[in-house]
């Protein structure tokens, strides 16, 4: 079916009924996600930065990779190295 926010939500076991008073104090701490799609629509695959790491994971939420912000390393999702730099957009099929 088509992507919405309820549908990727599902997909990644997300809640959205939570009530949310105070938006900004809601954000600070929160995962803030990027989705790459290909030119059909479809999603490849999601971003969530995590702090010191972002992590990298297909559409069905199995991991590709981490990039470790503090080392500046992505790895792929064997934990080997890929190269210095956010590389993780290299990891997308």
């Amino acid at each position: 079916g088509e992507l919405t926010i309820i549908n990727v939500a599902k997909l990644y076991g997300i809640d959205l009924n939570v009530e949310v008073k105070n938006k900004k104090r809601y954000m600070r701490g929160k995962v803030m996600n990027q989705m790459f799609r290909d030119a059909k629509g479809r999603m490849l695959g999601i971003m969530e930065d995590q702090g010191d790491l972002i992590v990298l994971r297909d559409a069905r939420g199995r991991q590709l990779g981490v990039y470790d912000k503090r080392m500046n390393v992505t790895r792929d999702s064997f934990g080997r190295m890929v190269g210095t730099g956010n590389l993780l957009t290299m990891l997308l099929k």
